[in-house]
């Protein structure tokens, strides 16, 4: 994971062969669980305005279609960062 700006977090997974895309969740500190934030197929999500200095935490799960039904994987480790300034 990456800070990429004051409010950005950049996070990257590998390519998990057979998946039709992945969903991204990021943990909810209100509820205690974690929440859709997008379903994609690309190896990268980009989560913008972020409160800088929070941490935040993700989980990717890919998925594939079988018989038009959405079967997800279990999930990936958890990964936390924070969006901060970047360095002039």
């Amino acid at each position: 994971m990456t800070s990429i700006a004051y409010d950005t977090l950049r996070i990257t997974w590998p390519a998990i062969a057979g998946a039709s895309g992945y969903d991204i969740y990021r943990f909810n500190t209100s509820s205690s669980v974690y929440d859709l934030v997008e379903s994609t197929t690309l190896l990268t999500f980009v989560d913008d305005e972020l409160t800088p200095g929070i941490t935040y935490t993700y989980q990717v799960k890919a998925y594939r279609t079988v018989d038009s039904t959405k079967v997800e994987s279990n999930a990936s480790a958890s990964v936390s960062g924070k969006p901060s300034p970047t360095t002039v």
